[in-house]
């Protein structure tokens, strides 16, 4: 995906654009025990929890190519039944159970934090069909159907002096378990060329992307970034992931 895919799909992810309508989390401690697991429609959240939601999820879709974000394509192997891209091709029809996709990645991943976090937001936009001139056409049976997914860290915040609108005075406030910005995350399917691309996903890292490739354990192919050579990008990644290349 290039900077303008991206941006289409941030926009997507803007307040009143309705593109996000599931909400599904699963909250896991460090040994990969759930917590709990919840399901929101998201379109029931207040006004401020969407938000809040929306700008986690945009997150994932920043950063620099290469850097923050790699684009992935999947080899035939993974898109057979049972594999990471028939799981996530199945799961956006809504063929799939939450579930399936917590343990995929549960089993997989690599958390050095107490607790974290799987965020999947699930949604459904209508593409503008154009005309042969260029004209923007009313009606369009285009969709794309995509999920948003979200790794963050859970940690213990928000301690300190509060201020209480009832007493008009600060109050002590304990520390509550609270959702920091996402570490890893990756949107499915890729969005390319105006619509989706069922072959590929755009893979996100807050920091070091060679060394948080592996935490995901996944065997799949990659898009190296343009301003890095090739050989260079696969030297790097081979030394610090334990990922196949093809």
């Amino acid at each position: 995906m290039n900077k303008k895919e991206i941006s289409i799909v941030k926009r997507m992810l803007g307040k009143g654009k309705g593109a996000i309508t599931q909400l599904n989390c699963c909250y896991i401690r460090q040994d990969g025990s759930v917590i709990a697991e919840t399901k929101e429609n998201f379109v029931m959240l207040t006004d401020e929890e969407q938000e809040k939601y929306l700008t986690i999820f945009k997150k994932c879709l920043t950063g620099k190519e290469g850097k923050n974000q790699i684009s992935i394509d999947f080899p035939l192997e993974a898109e057979r039944l049972g594999h990471m891209q028939a799981m996530l091709y199945t799961w956006t029809q809504g063929f799939e159970t939450p579930s399936e996709v917590y343990q995929r990645i549960i089993q997989s991943y690599t958390w050095d934090g107490d607790q974290f976090v799987i965020l999947l937001g699930s949604g459904i936009y209508n593409l503008p069909a154009k005309a042969s001139d260029g004209t923007v056409l009313e009606d369009s049976e285009n969709v794309y159907r995509f999920t948003i997914c979200c790794i963050c860290p859970v940690d213990l915040a928000g301690e300190g002096l509060v201020y209480s609108k009832e007493d008009t005075s600060f109050k002590a406030m304990e520390k509550k378990w609270t959702i920091q910005s996402p570490v890893n995350g990756f949107l499915f399917p890729s969005f390319h060329d105006g619509g989706p691309d069922i072959h590929s996903l755009l893979y996100f890292s807050k920091k070091n992307y060679m060394q948080n490739l592996s935490r995901m354990g996944w065997n799949v192919d990659f898009h190296y970034p343009r301003k890095i050579s090739k050989n260079i990008f696969l030297l790097r990644l081979q030394k610090h992931s334990r990922i196949i290349i093809h």
